[in-house]
């Protein structure tokens, strides 16, 4: 009887032994275990066991599902639970192994819905999903709203490369980078920043009558606001509804 002991504590380790378990299975392996944590916290996971019971479409698509969620390289974007509980094996299922992101951003933007909308549907992009939230959710400001589509492609095209590097470790590491919305600084690869500007001539203004006080919540935000949408002059509360339509 083959088995296998992992030692390591990385979240990534895990994922990708997942991915592979089934594989090893059917070229003789009958055990994989993976030993995590220290001192009188060391623990035994039994990964094979756990493959059998989610099944192997799960597995493929734990690499994806991890790298979306937050990873080494890509930003936090909800939570673990919340991305294994948004049907991540119906909307990923090709992801890090198509032959191009562009064929999966579309299910895989409706997946990062999901994760933060707690499988809510009816909503299927980033856009709609601001919008839904500033008008239909109590003291939200621009802050708190979730990224545009635009800035979640950036997200998306990173985490491709990070799954596709991990589902292609045994060897095909073709892919570039610098295509993914990484770029060089310093000799250091690190992630691009994705945002639209506002083109000057659609620039708003602060034009608040009725509110214009120090507990205006308008004015609490504007820097916030301003910044998050490069605005070159700070959001009115009676323009908020178009600049949600502009993303």
């Amino acid at each position: 009887m083959t088995w296998i002991v992992i030692l390591s504590s990385d979240t990534d380790v895990l994922v990708i032994a997942m991915y592979f378990c089934h594989l090893l299975a059917a070229n003789g392996l009958a055990e994989l275990w993976l030993r995590g944590g220290v001192g009188d916290k060391t623990r035994f996971i039994l990964l094979h066991v756990i493959a059998v019971k989610v099944g192997k479409p799960m597995c493929e698509v734990l690499p994806a599902t991890h790298a979306l969620t937050c990873c080494d390289s890509s930003s936090k974007f909800g939570t673990k639970a919340a991305g294994i509980k948004a049907e991540p094996v119906l909307y990923l299922k090709d992801f890090g192994r198509a032959h191009t992101v562009q064929d999966c951003v579309q299910n895989t933007e409706k997946f990062l819905v999901q994760v933060l909308n707690r499988r809510k549907h009816g909503i299927e992009t980033m856009d709609h999903l601001r919008f839904n939230w500033y008008h239909h959710r109590k003291s939200m400001t621009i802050t708190d709203l979730p990224p545009t589509s635009y800035a979640t492609e950036g997200h998306i095209q990173r985490a491709f490369y990070a799954t596709y590097m991990q589902v292609n470790c045994p060897g095909d590491f073709s892919l570039n980078p610098q295509v993914y919305e990484f770029t060089m600084e310093s000799q250091c690869l690190i992630s691009k920043k994705c945002h639209c500007n506002l083109p000057d001539e659609m620039s708003l203004k602060y034009d608040c009558v009725k509110c214009a006080t120090r507990s205006c919540l308008v004015q609490k935000e504007t820097s916030a606001a301003a910044h998050s949408v490069n605005a070159r002059q700070a959001v009115s509360a009676s323009n908020v509804k178009t600049l949600m339509a502009l993303f």
